[in-house]
């Protein structure tokens, strides 16, 4: 089947989606299958809607199927709490027949719909820069300025994307204050928090869950999600590459009837076995619920993610990108991947790198001594079968803390995107923090001495200018270390 959507995309970007048989999007190898088939056209024949909709060519699908999915979604409450104050936003997209029916379904008589983005429009003109994304922190001012507005201030924000796929999130930082008196300001919650949010809470509240019963995400995602299913005893899918369609091919794999709630950092969940794809309706159901329950213990979502930083440790998540646009963009892109690959910094802004997780050649590396990889030197490897991908994975350390660096091209952008990690022990609630500003400023310095060694690498010069143990294991191997 095919889905024709905007989704998240500026106007201009007019797509579709392609679905298998499964419910979920298309993978490989049918991707490319169905790619060869389009490039074989030659002529493009049109048909009247009238005439294929008689001989059944077409398919008008009716409200019984609307009324099944929202069925589906509201059975999976977890908890009658309700009492929360809301305000969501669809964004000028399809929202309000998937999210905001979800809402008045299950009772949530608190949350209102915001009347400015409420008419589906595909210019979208009441999104800043007509550019409905909801991770983007600009989509969210006109709606924490309707929230203040509000009788009663909301306490939770959320926006779907227009084809009603992924939530944004955001959340007072206190109860029983207004926001606008100096306190309880609103805070935006990355995908990543709110993964970790919806695994608390689904955990938390169901008692049926079994050592094989699974939580899936992807290996850009918070590690914070494994964290939180391995305490409850749950077994963790989270070797998988970006796009949720492979967390619906993971959940026909293990079983979805054992399946809890899968999720993506940019803002993409599911629970249930209704749907092989990311779903707002559930994460808008699961979200409310946690929040509501929540305060009925005098706490917001953001002292949740406290006392969750306090029992597993504090994860923080960031992303940066290195543009490479026009002509020569494509080979600096291929030479930065290559670079990384073959001359892998060994430290950055202090951070020791101890190894190196190539998902396209198929081998994780050491980098340094500390490794955990078995055997010594900073060149041993050992195989990757699966998955496979032009994915990087770096792991580091400094001071107790733990840092990752994913690295990957985009597939639709002339860019590399990096999603950096850092994973820091908390001993005490009074320390968090000052580990907060610790780590925060360690990822700006990452950040800044990554984009320099970038720009070293293009610059023609040595990223490495003190020789490392890896570059004096490749001279005397005579070239970059590669499995045989």
């Amino acid at each position: 089947g095919v889905m024709i959507t905007a989704s998240h995309n500026p106007p201009a970007d007019n797509g579709f989606k392609a679905y298998w048989n499964t419910g979920g999007q298309v993978l490989p190898p049918h991707d490319a299958g169905i790619i060869e088939q389009v490039y074989a056209v030659e002529q493009l024949h049109q048909v009247d809607v009238e005439e294929a909709l008689a001989d059944g060519r077409i398919v008008m699908l009716g409200d019984d199927l609307d009324e099944a999915f929202l069925a589906a979604v509201v059975d999976l409450s977890l908890s009658p709490a309700r009492d929360i104050d809301g305000l969501y936003s669809p964004l000028h997209g399809v929202g309000e027949s998937v999210c905001f029916e979800v809402v008045k379904r299950a009772g949530f008589n608190g949350v209102a719909i915001l009347g400015d983005h409420r008419e589906p429009d595909g210019d979208f003109p009441n999104v800043p820069d007509h550019f409905p994304n909801p991770e983007r922190p600009e989509v969210f001012e006109p709606l924490f300025k309707a929230a203040r507005a509000m009788k009663t201030p909301a306490e939770v924000i959320l926006a779907s994307d227009p084809d009603a796929d992924r939530l944004g999130v955001a959340a007072r930082t206190t109860l029983n204050s207004r926001p606008d008196d100096g306190a309880g300001e609103y805070v935006k919650l990355s995908g990543n928090r709110v993964a970790a949010l919806l695994v608390d809470y689904v955990c938390e509240q169901r008692n049926d869950l079994t050592p094989e019963h699974f939580v899936v995400e992807t290996l850009v995602t918070t590690p914070q999600v494994a964290r939180i299913a391995q305490a409850h005893n749950l077994k963790v899918v989270d070797r998988l590459l970006v796009g949720f369609k492979y967390i619906g091919q993971a959940m026909d794999e293990h079983g979805p009837d054992k399946f809890v709630l899968g999720c993506e950092e940019s803002l993409g969940y599911l629970a249930g076995q209704y749907a092989r794809d990311k779903c707002a309706g559930i994460a808008t159901l699961y979200l409310l619920e946690a929040a509501a329950v929540l305060k009925a213990q005098g706490k917001t979502l953001h002292d949740r993610l406290d006392e969750l930083a306090v029992d597993h440790g504090y994860f923080q998540e960031d992303q940066t990108a290195k543009v490479c646009r026009g002509s020569e963009g494509a080979a600096q892109i291929k030479q930065l991947m290559t670079a990384l690959r073959s001359q892998p910094p060994e430290e950055l802004a202090g951070i020791r790198w101890l190894q190196m997780e190539d998902f396209q050649d198929g081998i994780e590396r050491a980098l340094t001594e500390g490794s955990t990889l078995p055997g010594e030197g900073a060149d041993r490897e050992r195989p990757i079968t699966s998955p496979r991908g032009n994915l990087l994975i770096f792991t580091g350390e400094i001071a107790g803390a733990i840092y990752r660096m994913a690295i990957r091209p985009s597939g639709t952008e002339p860019k590399i995107k990096f999603y950096l990690f850092a994973e820091c022990p908390v001993s005490d609630a009074a320390l968090l923090p000052g580990v907060k500003q610790e780590v925060a400023e360690q990822i700006e310095k990452l950040k800044t001495a990554l984009d320099q060694w970038l720009d070293a690498v293009l610059a023609g010069e040595n990223p490495n200018p003190e020789e490392t143990k890896v570059l004096g294991a490749e001279a005397q191997r005579g070239g970059p270390i590669r499995s045989a």
